[in-house]
């Protein structure tokens, strides 16, 4: 008799082992790193770029609306909702502030926000500031923008010496400031109004009439305009650039323009992203002048 034998295999499902799921895993993770920092790269300069656009529309708004009211817009206060903020008196204490237009010209802040309302611009936030492409969450950067606070006295006191009734009417902010200080004298005080100077990793410290030792880019502009891109949450007194903390000091005069620089690790921490322009007074003049605003 043949007996039969049944042989049972015996099957055997392979795993991987917690080595190997590491090793993966680790894989992964540099493979993530090195596609994910050249993405941060691309989507921080399509920012730049975005907002570099954003500037140049709002240099042309401010040239557009001079040419339209005979004067630049005030600078918008942090309560004023995106409309321009001026001052209750010429001289003197500003008084509090109010939106409309007083005859002296008198911003109640020189170093304050576009004013979008005025503008007639976009994208704004919730309170109607317009804001620029550096968007963290739901926290959005407030474009800026500055003005000269120069009287006419200033520029031009021969003809509106003291007691003069307009001698405190703002050159740039009071209807036909600029034609009744005129031309020459606005060239003549030019070192008198904004700087725009180049920004110097080595100094830390606050500019307060001038460029210093930076090199001077332009001197005399009537509007400066910038961003603060990708630092924004960084407390005035926090920052370690000179030049950033020059741009963002109340009624400053001295504005900074730079490459990016991003050295908050090393030895000596340092970061610079401002992105800064400004209205040159010759390109305001000849356009005003084709309009018959000037002389």
């Amino acid at each position: 008799m043949i007996k039969k034998c049944i042989v049972f295999k015996r099957s055997y499902a392979y795993g991987f082992s917690l080595i190997e799921v590491a090793i993966v895993l680790v894989i992964i993770s540099v493979l993530v790193a090195i596609v994910a920092v050249p993405l941060a790269t691309q989507l921080e300069q399509q920012r730049i770029t975005e907002t570099n656009k954003q500037l140049e529309i709002i240099k042309e708004a401010l040239i557009g609306f001079t040419l339209a009211n005979g004067r630049l817009p005030c600078p918008a206060g942090s309560n004023s909702a995106g409309q321009e903020s001026f001052c209750t008196n010429a001289s003197a204490a500003c008084g509090a502030p109010i939106s409309v237009l007083p005859a002296h010209g008198r911003c109640s802040s020189t170093n304050g926000f576009i004013p979008a309302a005025a503008l007639g611009l976009s994208p704004v936030d919730s309170q109607g500031y317009m804001v620029d492409a550096f968007v963290k969450a739901d926290v959005f950067n407030r474009l800026r923008y500055a003005v000269p606070d120069a009287t006419l006295f200033d520029v031009n006191p021969t003809t509106f010496p003291v007691g003069n009734l307009k001698k405190d009417y703002r050159v740039f902010t009071s209807v036909d400031g600029m034609r009744n200080a005129t031309m020459d004298k606005i060239t003549t005080y030019s070192a008198g109004f904004l700087y725009a100077c180049q920004e110097d990793a080595a100094i830390t410290t606050v500019a307060s009439a001038n460029c210093g030792t930076r090199t001077e880019l332009t001197r005399g502009t009537p509007a400066v305009i910038f961003s603060v891109a990708s630092n924004s949450e960084v407390a005035l007194s926090n920052l370690t650039s000179g030049g950033e903390k020059s741009n963002q000091t109340p009624d400053s005069k001295v504005f900074f323009q730079g490459t990016r620089v991003d050295n908050r690790n090393g030895s000596t921490p340092y970061y610079f992203d401002d992105l800064v322009t400004w209205i040159s007074p010759n390109t305001l003049f000849a356009r005003m002048v084709l309009v018959g605003k000037l002389p």
